[in-house]
């Protein structure tokens, strides 16, 4: 980028910094109110020794931070690497658009069916986690009657959420654990819709739910070794005299990188956007 009035990749870094610590910012500073939205979801949740708050918050701040390093490392480094900085980008699409998920219920049930399916998942992967550590000949001890109290309390809030789900979706047969983390929504599923209820002409594009969904996928690929996703960074060097073959090399692209980062910070700005309106006090 040469010409003077086309923006450097450096403009770009300052750019991507500016929004993200606005959005920091915002999200940090951000005060719930006693009558808002918000503070009537953490108190449905409180019976599970959660917040609406606390597990969006969560979210963003998981997405901004990758964010956040990602342009440290662009500014940091005179290459781009040829692939861990996109799976920033990947984490942090994820993270923003599950908590756009969160937020973007049409109604206060639809919204609390959303917080119970993230609550019930994330209970779930840290149920398992532990079991995975009690392997470990090292924590027998948590064989005990200790951990086997925090079991059955963790056991306890999977029902209680089992239930609500119930109250509040009245399925023609109702959910157990095994059906309703059958029900949930898929990380693939919020993304979709997470693109759905962002501003047009917030990623550039026609479409932002296209944009977000195909970003998102690229970036996936990378995150999980795909060589298809790898294929626009190779680079061909010159050809073997012994065997004819190509010699290629995998370069990073701070331009595809941006761009990239670009389309999914709408995302996370839309769901800092609605978390503020949700915690304002109630007309």
């Amino acid at each position: 980028m040469s010409n003077g009035d086309e923006p450097t990749v450096e403009d770009g870094y300052g750019w991507l910094e500016n929004r993200v610590r606005l959005a920091l910012e915002r999200v940090l500073e951000l005060e719930v109110a006693a009558t808002s939205e918000i503070a009537a979801d953490d108190a449905y949740l409180h019976p599970i020794y959660r917040t609406f708050h606390q597990d969006v918050v969560q979210c963003l701040l998981t997405a901004l931070d990758h964010l956040r390093f990602l342009s440290w490392s662009l500014r940091n480094r005179e290459e781009p690497f040829p692939y861990a900085q996109f799976s920033l980008i990947r984490t942090a699409i994820t993270a923003g658009a599950t908590a756009l998920w969160l937020l973007s219920g049409s109604t206060r049930d639809e919204r609390r069916v959303r917080a119970l399916e993230f609550s019930f998942r994330d209970i779930r992967s840290e149920v398992a986690w532990v079991d995975t550590v009690r392997t470990f000949p090292q924590n027998q001890d948590l064989h005990g009657e200790g951990h086997q109290e925090w079991a059955d309390e963790m056991g306890r809030r999977q029902d209680w959420i089992v239930e609500q789900a119930n109250t509040l979706l009245n399925p023609t047969k109702p959910f157990t654990r095994r059906t309703f983390a059958q029900h949930c929504t898929t990380d693939t599923d919020m993304v979709k819709l997470a693109g759905t209820v962002i501003p047009a002409g917030a990623t550039g594009s026609y479409n932002p739910a296209i944009t977000l969904l195909n970003t998102w996928q690229s970036m996936s690929g990378f995150a999980h070794a795909r060589p298809w996703a790898a294929l626009p960074g190779r680079e061909i060097t010159g050809t073997d005299p012994g065997t004819g073959r190509w010699k290629v090399i995998q370069k990073g692209d701070q331009n595809r990188l941006l761009d990239a980062a670009f389309r999914g910070l709408p995302a996370v700005e839309e769901a800092v956007r609605r978390l503020v309106a949700l915690s304002s006090a109630a007309p």
